[in-house]
């Protein structure tokens, strides 16, 4: 990982991506041939942004290099280090050409596009590309209320997105990423996106598409995937809601089972899923978009592992964490306990809900 308050700027260039027109392809990018100046303070200022939003765990992922071609942001970014400024300054107009040609929706935000050739205090290589939307701001000025246009890099961190590729120090590299092979037992890679969802094709143009990552080897969001995924599947290819809520349950059970630091989603089918064609069917459907094994990290469901949820037919859910919801929800099953209640009674709320619900 990358502790930015230790990261010293050598040189930064900065170009503007604009919004894309609807009639064109993709995003246009207007170029900066010139070096970025700033001073001491600024530069805090920056790694204070860096630093705040990577630990962000939630938004922050320490994600997989997969496009090495020397035309892609690895590439590019690997002859910084060698790089006169004026070549620098080149490479880092060819990186945000890259991300204008991702950039194939006019719903996706222009801004600048901040490229940072840096190194740690031992030496090690540190590439950052800042992806900062723009967006305005007020001053007070005497009893003026004055508008500031085009504000950037703010602690408004939704409007900031960004990339690292990191040099790999040796108490850096593990196992995992000697097995990976080249560059990823040598190089690192970050991604922060406030706008990230594991289920979000619209996100895969900055990470994916620009910066050449993937989230494959991510354990967290490959954890989150399977889990999000499976849950679907039970919820949608079983016909009785106590069967809908077994699985449910051993579904939740597996992913708490702090003795099992790995698991299989074909596996998990085959222990719980009896029906061979339900087996066959996620495979097909859903462990194909997986990994083979996973190494288990709950740290995006763990909330949802914590909380009971009745879903209702048309989309009416009742939540709430798992021990309160045992204290205080009951389901009436029949007549005989619906006559015994006391409606006229404040300590509690009878709510009628079209439908059965499916409990998880």
């Amino acid at each position: 990982m990358v502790n930015f308050e230790d990261l010293s700027f050598k040189r930064i260039s900065v170009h503007t991506i604009l919004k894309k027109d609807p009639d064109e392809e993709f995003a246009n990018v207007l170029l900066n041939m010139n070096l970025v100046i700033i001073d001491e303070s600024a530069s805090e200022i920056i790694k204070r942004r860096l630093n705040d939003a990577a630990h962000k765990t939630a938004k922050a992922f320490e994600l997989y290099i997969s496009d090495t071609l020397e035309s892609g942001f690895f590439g590019y970014s690997r002859e910084f280090p060698i790089n006169a400024d004026s070549e620098f300054v080149r490479s880092s107009g060819k990186i945000a050409q890259l991300l204008a040609n991702a950039t194939k929706s006019s719903a996706i935000s222009g801004g600048y596009l901040i490229l940072i050739d840096g190194y740690t205090s031992s030496g090690h290589q540190v590439a950052v590309v800042i992806k900062a939307e723009l967006h305005e701001a007020f001053v007070l000025n005497g009893n003026s209320l004055n508008i500031l246009r085009n504000i950037f890099l703010s602690p408004t961190q939704r409007f900031l997105k960004f990339g690292v590729i990191f040099e790999r120090r040796a108490d850096q590299i593990e196992e995992k990423h000697v097995e990976m092979g080249y560059p990823n037992d040598q190089y690192g890679c970050l991604l922060y996106d406030d706008q990230f969802r594991t289920d979000s094709i619209a996100a895969e143009y900055f990470f994916k598409d620009f910066l050449g990552f993937s989230t494959e080897f991510n354990p967290k969001i490959q954890t989150k995937r399977f889990y999000e995924a499976t849950q679907k599947y039970i919820a949608n290819s079983f016909e009785t809601n106590e069967r809908k809520m077994d699985l449910a349950t051993a579904l939740n059970s597996s992913m708490k089972n702090t003795n099992e630091l790995e698991f299989s989603p074909k596996e998990f089918a085959m222990s719980y899923f009896t029906n061979e064609e339900m087996i066959e069917n996620y495979a097909n459907e859903i462990a194909i978009h997986l990994p083979e094994n996973i190494e288990k990290d709950i740290t995006l469901i763990n909330r949802k592992l914590n909380s009971k949820k009745l879903s209702f037919p048309n989309h009416i859910v009742l939540s709430g964490p798992e021990s309160a919801f045992e204290d205080n929800v009951i389901i009436i099953n029949d007549n005989e306990e619906l006559k015994n209640l006391n409606v006229s009674q404040d300590s509690y709320t009878i709510v009628k809900v079209k439908g059965k619900p499916f409990r998880v």
